[in-house]
């Protein structure tokens, strides 16, 4: 394929990430020539797209982190859906996000994760008048302006039919354009020794988005995810500041994590 003209950074990368996914695995070669710069640019592209969970980087290339899915995980194996996911923990989960509440105040700017919990969470917004609520989720999205008077900023791009959110490079793009006061944060899994993990992939480099660009982070997860781990590592447990939880907690897990620096909510 013949050189492309120079472009920016971000649409290159974006560009990169499109051809590693048609491709499935790719060379620096392949990419020197497809995007027309140097062997340590694409080199550097690479880089950052794996560091937010874009690509899987490989010795001398990249591949697709759909391949690196399917390659992983168990024979069989599938995220399971919206519906399925909220019929786990319902009280629970209704529990945690009351306690979320109490953390957002009118004036805020605040991030919604995707996730059931979040959404319990949009749904107690309504007492608001002057709040943002950014998120890629398009049922709390869906919610929120129905139902409610909060401004509602809506990061989108492709939608995962399945799971109502979007996914794409085009939804990271965006995020990352927004600072905030708050973050409250979903997770498959939440390990001492492995950290926050995630079920897909494609969600990886957006929970490191909306860690990074708020000021305070809290995570919303019921019992059942504590000391679990999941296929996708996107951030270590201390890199929360709060963890909101349910009163089914093991009290050892309990005080390891506050021993990191978090504080816990059990409620």
């Amino acid at each position: 394929m013949g050189k492309q003209p120079k472009i920016f950074a971000t649409n290159r990368q974006k560009n990169i990430v499109e051809y590693v996914n048609r491709k499935n695995s790719v060379t620096v070669d392949d990419l020197v020539e497809y995007c027309g710069v140097s062997p340590a640019t694409i080199r550097n592209d690479l880089q950052e797209l794996a560091k937010t969970g874009f690509i899987r980087r490989t010795h001398g290339g990249a591949v697709s982190i759909h391949s690196a899915l399917y390659t992983d995980c168990p024979p069989g194996w599938s995220e399971e859906t919206n519906f399925s996911k909220s019929q786990y923990q319902k009280t629970e989960k209704y529990e945690i996000s009351r306690k979320a509440l109490s953390y957002i105040h009118d004036g805020d700017n605040i991030m919604l994760d995707a996730g059931t919990t979040t959404l319990q969470l949009a749904q107690l917004l309504g007492q608001f008048r002057n709040l943002n609520v950014t998120t890629y989720d398009v049922d709390i999205a869906h919610y929120l302006i129905h139902n409610t008077n909060v401004n509602v900023y809506f990061a989108g791009g492709h939608v995962r039919a399945d799971l109502f959110y979007c996914d794409s490079f085009e939804t990271a793009e965006l995020l990352q354009r927004f600072k905030v006061t708050c973050s409250f944060l979903s997770a498959n899994g939440v390990s001492l020794d492995d950290g926050l993990t995630s079920s897909s992939p494609e969600t990886t480099g957006i929970k490191r988005i909306l860690i990074e660009n708020s000021q305070r982070t809290i995570l919303l997860a019921d019992s059942s995810k504590l000391g679990k781990t999941t296929f996708f590592q996107f951030a270590d447990l201390n890199q929360a500041d709060i963890l909101i939880t349910d009163k089914g907690a093991d009290p050892d897990f309990v005080k390891a994590v506050q021993a990191l620096g978090v504080s816990v909510d059990c409620v």
